[in-house]
């Protein structure tokens, strides 16, 4: 390759290197963090595509869709940033960056939804520093975004999982499974 391939190499290290990182960074470095937690099971299927990663494959593809908030921004703040996710349904999705799919509603079958809550001794490349919300689609609220309070609730009546990095592999492999039992159990 090329001195200014490096060069660029480089330059995207610092920015991904940084303890606080601009909201589109983090997105990115955050999606790659929650697929190096999962392993090798779970594929990253690209920028484009209504979601992050999936599993499987036929009427077993379990697709999943991760989001990250943080409460220390990289812009002065004089308080933290509260936390919302986006879990809008959307009207369709682009396939492999080039086919658009029409369809409304949520494209991905569970979401996980992370939470950096530090602000003072925020490092957001510290996978310890993060909370992850596993919760499966059917469980979300109607609305376009959900936050903390939603979460909780869905935590306490059992229909969301909220664990730190050691276990989120566990945790998105559990609503996994309960996706597809529930869609193997579903009418026909």
């Amino acid at each position: 390759m090329t001195t200014v391939h490096d060069a660029t190499l480089a330059i995207l290290l610092l920015l991904f290197d940084e303890p606080v990182m601009l909201n589109t960074v983090r997105s990115d470095y955050v999606e790659v963090q929650v697929g190096v937690l999962l392993g090798d099971r779970w594929r990253h299927v690209g920028q484009w595509d209504g979601w992050d990663y999936e599993t499987g494959d036929g009427a077993e593809l379990v697709r999943l869709e991760v989001k990250a908030c943080a409460a220390k921004q990289v812009w002065e703040q004089k308080a933290p940033s509260a936390c919302s996710f986006d879990v809008k349904p959307r009207t369709g999705y682009y396939r492999a960056g080039a086919e658009w799919v029409e369809g409304a509603g949520r494209n991905a079958d569970l979401y996980v939804l992370a939470w950096h809550d530090r602000y003072d001794d925020a490092d957001q490349r510290d996978e310890g520093q993060w909370i992850y919300y596993v919760v499966a689609t059917t469980e979300l609220p109607e609305s376009q975004r959900v936050g903390l309070v939603r979460l909780e609730a869905l935590v306490h009546e059992e229909r969301a999982k909220c664990v730190g990095a050691s276990d989120l592999r566990g945790a998105v492999d559990a609503v996994a499974a309960e996706v597809l039992t529930r869609r193997r159990e579903a009418p026909r």
